[in-house]
């Protein structure tokens, strides 16, 4: 408090000012009333995401995501290039990285619930998905998958 003395932080520039700040804002939120919600914001409040659990583990979502992000190839296109088994996309680091996301039993059987969710909505809500999601998906009715690769 004394390294304050005599600064301006101290001293009263105008006389006529009231020495009680709070005073007068405690008056003058009288003045000022909340705003009530708008419409819109209401209704984003009211509508929940729709919640579902993700078919695959985070660590492992993570893991697909980087492998495909390295590939910087589209799902639709991996496909088409394991149907044809086009050696122009599937170089042989391609193939070790697409072979790190092949999916197992329960991963399979979860993407094949996770489609069966989307061919069947319960509501017209879009369900958000990862890119590991998408790309499982895309590759879930290419057979033989672990050994194509």
């Amino acid at each position: 408090a004394r390294e304050l003395d005599g600064s301006v932080w101290t001293r009263r520039p105008c006389a006529h000012l009231p020495s009680d700040v709070s005073g007068v804002f405690g008056r003058a939120s009288l003045f000022f009333k909340a705003a009530a919600p708008s419409r819109a914001a209401a209704t984003l409040n009211a509508k929940q995401p729709r919640k579902r659990r993700a078919a695959l583990d985070a660590n492992r979502a993570n893991m697909i995501g980087i492998s495909l992000a390295k590939l910087k190839l589209h799902p639709a296109l991996i496909k088409r290039a394991l149907f044809e088994l086009d050696e122009a996309v599937l170089t042989p680091d391609a193939i070790a990285a697409l072979s790190n996301c092949t999916p197992d039993q329960n991963e399979s059987a979860a993407i094949a619930a996770l489609a069966a969710e989307l061919a069947n909505p319960s509501s017209a809500e879009p369900i958000a998905l990862s890119e590991a999601e998408k790309y499982l998906l895309e590759v879930a009715d290419v057979p033989r998958l672990g050994p194509r690769l």
